[in-house]
Parts: structure tokens; C-alpha cells; sequence
């Protein structure tokens, strides 16, 4: 629930609910706030509905919302997705951080305690991340990414729409696993125009394959 006023000190007078108690996957609180980003609004909360979760191990969620006309805030559904559109489209022609995921299947994260970075690690076959509406304007040449290869066989593939979609290109990463450092590695990709989901969907042996720090195309 929520509650307004013109000054931080009160007086307050009681708006409504904002969402409903979660029952089935309820974290006993939910703990809510919104924000405004890119001219929409958004509800972030949490509840227990990843693997293992609980009242005290919880999944950060997000949903889009509306204000209504006279201002107050309408009841919001929890839901499984969230947010499904974009706030807007993304440029693959910069460099693209790892760690901007839409969805994602086995990948952890973690942080380099010397240079701060952040990537993408303890990753294995058939895991993947969905970048949604990533524009890829009037064409596409190449992939480029930054790797660190922890086995001899391991391969990225780059599709797009779906996880079984068109392959644009299959960049090789594992070459050298043997030394184990962080490379930049390319491939080429078909030529593919407008706006598209781009997946990104690891495969090789048994085990963990690479750590991947941030892509982009050329």
C-alpha cells in the first residue's frame, strides 16, 4: 500500500494497495518501489519464486505500470515476465556489456576483484542469454567479443528471434583454454538488417566452457 503528501513530514492520507499479497511464491514482504525511466514507469519488488527460494532468499522482479488519470497508483499484477517491451532499443555497435540480459538459462555472474568488472561465468552447453530489441539497423558483418576459454571445444552461437532461430555466425572461443586469458575473438556473421532478439547460446564438452565480459557488432 502506499500512502501521499505534500511535504516529507506529513500529514499522510492512505492511497490504496498497490499489489496483493503473493501467495503461491510470497517472500512474506515484497518490499516495492517504482521509478520513472525513458517516460515509463516501473514497479521493482522481490518474491521467492527462482529455485530455492524463500522468506529469506528472494528474485528481484519488475513490472511496467500506469499511473492513473487523477494520479494514483493501480493495483499491479505479479507476473512471470515482467517487462516484455524494451525502453528502448538497443545499439549493438557500441560495446555490450555481458551482463545485459533480457533472460538467461545457467549463466552466474561475477565480479574481477582487481579491475571491477563484471562477467558472465560458470557457463555450460546449451545455456544462453536473450538481448531483447537489439537494432541492428542497416546490416550486420561482425561479431565481436572478449572471452576467456576454460576448455579446448567451446563455440558461441549468435541467433536471432528465438534460441532456435536463424544462426547469424558461430564464433569458436576455445583455443585457448590452455593459457586461460581473456581474448578478443571474432567472427562473421549473415547479413542482417532491423530490429531483432538476439541470442547468444553457448555450446561445447562437459563443464564449464568460458567466461564471457561484453560483445558487439561491426
Amino acid at each position: 500500500a502506499y500512502s501521499t503528501s505534500i511535504g516529507p513530514t506529513g500529514p499522510w492520507k492512505y492511497g490504496n494497495v498497490i499489489m496483493e499479497v503473493i501467495k503461491s511464491h510470497g517472500a512474506f514482504t515484497n518490499h516495492p518501489g517504482y521509478i520513472d525511466f525513458l517516460g515509463k514507469s516501473y514497479l521493482f519488488y522481490h518474491d521467492a519464486g527462482l529455485a530455492g527460494g524463500g522468506g529469506f532468499k528472494r528474485s528481484v522482479c519488475v513490472e511496467p505500470f500506469t499511473f492513473n488519470p487523477d494520479g494514483t497508483i493501480p493495483l499491479i499484477l505479479p507476473t512471470k515476465n515482467g517487462v516484455t517491451q524494451s525502453a528502448k532499443n538497443l545499439n549493438p555497435f557500441q560495446r555490450v556489456e555481458a551482463e545485459t540480459i533480457a533472460w538467461a538459462e545457467g549463466v552466474k555472474t561475477e565480479k574481477d576483484s582487481v579491475s571491477g568488472e563484471v562477467f558472465l561465468t560458470q557457463i555450460n552447453d546449451n545455456d544462453y542469454i536473450k538481448i531483447r530489441s537489439v537494432d541492428f539497423q542497416h546490416g550486420t558483418r561482425q561479431f565481436e567479443t572478449r572471452v576467456k576459454a576454460l576448455i579446448s571445444d567451446a563455440s558461441i552461437e549468435i541467433r536471432i528471434d528465438s534460441i532456435g532461430g536463424p544462426i547469424l555466425g558461430k564464433l569458436e572461443v576455445g583455443s585457448d583454454s590452455k593459457t586461460q586469458k581473456w581474448k578478443t575473438k571474432e567472427c562473421k556473421l549473415t547479413n542482417t538488417k532491423g530490429i531483432h532478439d538476439l541470442y547468444l547460446v553457448f555450446k561445447g564438452k562437459k563443464g564449464e566452457l568460458m567466461n564471457f565480459d561484453w560483445w558487439r557488432i561491426r
